[in-house]
């Protein structure tokens, strides 16, 4: 449910070592496919398929082409909550414990990734991803559903597609529909219309991250508000580039997991904090599966970061200018896990009041301030 404020816990959730120190990956655990304007949910998950260690696993996408990737996953701080989710990067191809995943009556999506039994402190597993291996260049020759019906009804997910992942709420407003064509006038291909959409909302000049927001308003869907107000976590981002591409013709979901955190030059691995949480956007390319887009301001599934130390206990780590690297903003998660707030280092300033007088009392105050401190200097 998208609320005002959303809270994390605090530390470490887990840490893992992948192929390389300087890119990191964003870590998948479930994903939702149906919107009533406040609440996700997922009706894809009414099936559930076992699988025991090392056991593959039926890919979203079986002609896709992609690249093989092996994790290794510690976990630190257990996420709590009835379902066991475990983590991994886009695609699981197979896990070294039991598995069960949550899938639809086709079986050809799966929702969730789950243990058997509970993550434990310390438990390790590997996991092996196909990454799609799809360039921007070979997303771009795939047109919009209406143009290139034919690519469409060919592909095996097709009906399935229609099914779950192009749903919108009933009483969705006009604007919704109305700004995805206007930001996405210019697109001729479904991949530009989806790095309009992406990039629109991560303008930091227009959107602003926050952690604690105004209350959707109950006669407001999510994405109106978030369209009036410009500011929001993860969630809302993310449920209005979903939303708008599905206006758009284009199936799309809400994956919620974490982001890649930051890496450990002396431990060589990556770790992930609770406040690395996180919901972004997987859009469905016929031949090339879900492809991931991260429509939150200040975030990017092109995640290179410089290699950093741990920060020492209680400090708050401070990005370094350029990077995407996001350790210390809160995102929306699973809410199961155990609360805890912070404030996001993007919310911006402003004065109590707008009237002239108290800005030059304001501006007054920070003088003398100044001025003092210099003198005791």
């Amino acid at each position: 449910t998208i609320t005002g404020a959303v809270n994390l816990p605090n530390g470490p959730v887990l840490s893992y070592v992948t192929a390389s120190p300087t890119q990191g990956e964003y870590l998948e655990g479930f994903t939702f496919d149906t919107f009533d304007g406040h609440t996700w949910t997922t009706q894809t998950a009414n099936v559930k398929q076992s699988y025991g260690a090392n056991a593959p696993l039926p890919p979203d996408n079986a002609t896709a082409s992609s690249n093989q990737l092996s994790t290794s996953v510690t976990i630190i701080q257990p996420p709590g909550g009835s379902e066991h989710f475990i983590f991994a990067p886009a695609q699981p191809g197979s896990f070294t414990v039991p598995v069960t995943l949550l899938t639809n009556d086709a079986g050809n999506f799966t929702s969730a990734w789950t243990q058997t039994s509970p993550l434990r402190p310390d438990e390790k597993y590997n996991v092996t991803s196909d990454v799609s291996a799809a360039s921007p260049s070979d997303l771009s020759t795939v047109p919009f559903p209406v143009d290139g019906l034919d690519d469409w009804q060919n592909d095996p997910n097709s009906q399935t597609l229609q099914q779950y992942y192009l749903q919108k709420p009933a009483d969705l407003s006009s604007e919704v529909l109305a700004t995805a064509r206007i930001w996405t006038n210019d697109a001729s291909t479904m991949y530009q219309a989806a790095m309009d959409l992406q990039n629109r909302l991560t303008d930091s000049t227009t959107f602003t991250y926050s952690v604690t927001n105004p209350p959707v308003p109950a006669n407001t869907d999510a994405v109106t508000w978030l369209l009036h107000t410009r500011r929001g976590y993860c969630t809302y981002y993310a449920t209005a580039m979903a939303i708008m591409a599905r206006a758009l013709g284009i199936p799309a979901r809400i994956v919620n997991g974490f982001s890649q955190g930051y890496y450990d030059t002396q431990q060589k691995a990556w770790v992930v904090n609770g406040s690395e949480a996180h919901s972004w956007v997987q859009i469905y390319f016929p031949n090339f599966g879900w492809i991931n887009f991260d429509p939150t301001p200040g975030f990017s599934v092109a995640h290179a970061t410089s290699p950093t130390s741990a920060p020492a206990p209680g400090a708050t780590k401070t990005p370094t200018p350029g990077s995407s690297n996001t350790s210390g903003k809160n995102h929306q998660a699973a809410p199961q896990l155990t609360p805890t707030t912070h404030q996001s280092g993007n919310s911006r300033p402003f004065f109590a009041g707008n009237d002239f007088a108290s800005q030059n009392l304001f501006l007054t105050v920070a003088l003398l301030i100044l001025l003092g401190s210099f003198i005791v200097l």
